[in-house]
């Protein structure tokens, strides 16, 4: 954790300094990593301190703060690239970014800075370990494939969504307040998480959430090629069920990962999954 929030720091002063377009996809690249390698660190820490109650507690409260700074930081990016010098949105980052150093430090000092065992370093980017997991365990390898069909069919539709809005007539303004709504949508879903996996088990409510997140892009499509004009608050609600869905789907697959995968394992299984 304290690494990757190092990364975050030099890869965004870096852009605040990039010097051409070349250094500055480069510290892109570097941002991306340090990014992604928080994640397996995060995920040992949570089931390495919490139990399973305490685990969707944790879950749930970091999907409402997770999807409420994606409502709040393009709105926050939008204010800055009006300013002449946009580039202290970067340097404003980096200031995040040494503030999650202070709290990794903390983290460390109070779980302790002990090297992995020697069983778990020799299993550092064994991707056999994902084959395992999932011949062994068919509760995750059943979530395992729904939230990859989950983000098969985010990536597919994703890309298009600005280039139907414009299309179609509607301000660029319109993607931004659909962008919203979704997370809005995820928030909501967090607030209920402990009711709806506990009703029907998280692997039922991902299948359920799949169909209704299907359902929304299935029904935005046939919209968009009956109706003549688009309304923006029609897509609105769509999304707003749509983000509800994904944030079923997602958060129940970070509690059955947390409870179903090897406990020695998890962070090499969470990278390569």
């Amino acid at each position: 954790m304290l690494l990757s929030a190092g990364l975050r720091l030099l890869s965004s002063l870096g852009l605040a300094l990039a010097p051409n377009e070349g250094a500055f996809i480069a510290c892109v690249l570097v941002k991306g990593a340090g990014n992604l390698g928080a994640v397996p660190a995060e995920q040992i820490l949570v089931r390495r301190l919490l139990t399973d109650e305490q685990i969707v507690s944790t879950v749930a409260l970091t999907s409402v703060i997770d999807q409420c700074i994606k409502i709040l930081a393009p709105l926050l990016g939008a204010g800055l690239s009006v300013l002449p010098h946009s580039h202290g949105g970067f340097v404003l980052t980096a200031m995040l970014a040494i503030c999650s150093m202070v709290c990794a430090i903390g983290v460390g000092r109070v779980v302790g800075w002990g090297q992995s065992s020697p069983s778990t370093q020799r299993r550092f980017l064994d991707s056999s370990l994902v084959y395992e997991a999932v011949s062994r365990y068919p509760k995750f390898a059943s979530s395992l494939g729904l939230v990859l069909v989950f983000s098969t069919i985010l990536g597919l539709y994703d890309s298009i969504v600005a280039l139907l809005l414009r299309n179609h007539g509607l301000p660029p303004s319109a993607f931004g307040t659909i962008v919203s709504c979704t997370a809005i949508g995820a928030v909501s879903c967090s607030l209920f998480l402990k009711r709806v996996p506990a009703r029907s088990g998280e692997v039922r409510a991902m299948v359920i959430s799949l169909a209704g997140f299907s359902g929304t892009v299935l029904a935005v499509g046939a919209y968009a090629l009956i109706a003549t004009k688009l309304y923006t608050e029609v897509l609105c609600l769509l999304w707003l069920l749509n983000g509800f869905c994904y944030g079923v789907g997602v958060t129940s697959y970070a509690v059955v990962l947390q409870r179903e995968a090897p406990r020695d394992a998890i962070g090499i299984i969470s990278t390569l999954a």
